[in-house]
């Protein structure tokens, strides 16, 4: 049986257009920085760890639009069974 396809709502192309934005800018500019300075030191780390935060952030963002959007479809179906059982008791 085929799944009809969820439809990609506008903030979630923002959100996809803007991670991968951050990652290839992000990816490049470390690695500029560390071709120009060969050096590993606390501020190459910093930056590091800082651009990994920042990708696990839109990794967090984008799972929880996706819950969200699955939690008002439970909603509305709960909704309906009520609808229907109260109509059912009358």
């Amino acid at each position: 049986m085929l799944k009809k396809r969820a439809e990609i709502s506008t903030f979630e192309l923002m959100i996809l257009i803007v991670g991968c934005a951050a990652v290839i800018l992000g990816f490049n500019l470390i690695n500029r920085v560390y071709i120009t300075d060969y050096v590993m030191g606390w501020p190459m780390v910093i930056s590091i760890f800082v651009w990994l935060i920042l990708l696990v952030l839109f990794i967090l963002l984008s799972i929880n639009v996706d819950s969200t959007r699955n939690t008002l479809k439970e909603i509305t179906e709960i909704k309906d069974i009520v609808k229907k059982l109260v109509k059912k008791k009358k």
